[in-house]
């Protein structure tokens, strides 16, 4: 009888672990897709802002550092570097002196 009994207490604790272990994956899995989610998209991006900031390439100046400043982190950087590019039709290298419309806001 206590070999029963504590088989049903053992059988008990496991079931608990098992359904703890699946509410915190649960909770964990909700949390990132409100996260991945909440970003805006591209066309969302440029659509928000205003793109009329006039901006000249300094040496050593990349796209990353550019973004980095305009952004305060509302916005993952390599949304505001793709939105950068999509503004300008340009692709990953830049040159001095070249002429970038930035957002103002």
């Amino acid at each position: 009888m206590i070999f029963i009994d504590l088989l049903i207490a053992f059988i008990e604790r496991s079931a608990m672990r098992i359904i703890t272990v699946f509410l915190v994956t649960a909770a964990f899995l909700l949390a990132f897709a409100v996260l991945c989610f909440s970003q805006p998209g591209l066309d969302d991006y440029i659509e928000l802002h205003d793109w009329e900031r006039v901006h000249f390439v300094n040496r050593g100046e990349t796209l990353w550092d550019i973004a980095c400043e305009l952004s305060d982190n509302d916005y993952d950087i390599r949304l505001v570097v793709a939105a950068i590019k999509e503004v300008n039709g340009i692709g990953a290298l830049l040159r001095i002196n070249q002429k970038l419309i930035l957002p103002v806001n």
